[in-house]
Order: structure tokens, then sequence, then C-alpha cells
């Protein structure tokens, strides 16, 4: 079958597109006076040409659960798993933080979550 390449550049500037769409995503919650959760980080390691451990859906992947090419680049069933724990995490601590800000008390000692 074809087989699709990325050049240097192309990664290059996929990068620089992820990187502002993270910065505007970052800047809107702001705005908003939402959470913004950065799973950036988790990401690296696990780009779309690590075959095994990528987080993100293929082209393959994407043609043999949705037939069609739409879910390429979209987080694979890993990369949900990183958002599950990293929202997770960000709604305990503002659940602590609300706790703690309510009575006073230091919940994250007092609660295993």
């Amino acid at each position: 079958g074809a087989f699709l390449t990325v050049d240097e550049e192309e990664i290059r500037r996929l990068a620089e597109w992820g990187e502002q769409l993270r910065s505007k995503q970052q800047a809107l919650t702001k705005q908003h006076g939402w959470t913004f959760v950065d799973v950036s980080r988790d990401f690296e390691t696990h780009g779309y040409c690590q075959a095994i451990r990528s987080y993100f859906r293929s082209a393959e992947g994407s043609c043999i659960i949705q037939g069609d090419m739409q879910g390429v680049m979209h987080p694979n069933e890993a990369g949900h798993e990183v958002y599950r724990k990293r929202i997770g995490e960000a709604i305990r601590k503002l659940l602590i933080d609300r706790f703690h800000q309510l009575d006073g008390r230091d919940w994250r000692f007092e609660h295993e979550l």
C-alpha cells in the first residue's frame, strides 16, 4: 500500500502549529475563567511516529475504526487515558482547594482521593 512520509520541515511545522494551538487554548481558558489542563509533556514522547507507544490515532486505525481518515491525529485510547488522568488531577485539586477555602483545614492530608 501507499506509505505516507513526513519530512523534517513538516515535523517542524506540525510542532509549531501544535504549540500555537496549545497557547490559544490556554489563553481562552484563562479569559473564560476555566482551568487549562496541559497534556503536552505527556504526549512529547508518544508522538504519531511512535508506532507502539503513540497516543495518537493512526491513519490505518482511523480507517479501521470509523471507516475514514477523519480520526487521524486525534488521541487514541492511551491518549484519552492521559486526558482522563490529568483532568481528574485538576478536578481533585480544585475540589481540595475549594474545601480548604471553606473550612480552613488542609484536606490534602486528611482525605485521600
